[in-house]
């Protein structure tokens, strides 16, 4: 019997481990992506002055929600 549980205790410890592995290398290429296309956005812009205060207040209220969520 103490086997049998241990046994699928790895297991599941395994697939924890492995979905959290994923969560976070999937949370990175999404932060890379909407950053190239934020910054490629504000490159290829008409008015970048505007554009980049724009893109900097966006930022603040993602921080700031951020740290919301945390605490």
């Amino acid at each position: 019997l103490f086997r049998h549980q241990d046994l699928h205790n790895k297991v599941y410890s395994m697939v924890i481990a492995s979905t959290r592995w994923l969560a976070v290398r999937a949370d990175f290429l999404c932060a890379v992506l909407i950053s190239a296309v934020a910054f490629a956005s504000v490159l290829l812009s008409q008015h970048p002055g505007k554009t980049i205060y724009g893109l900097n207040r966006q930022i603040k209220l993602a921080m700031k929600n951020i740290v919301y969520l945390k605490s």
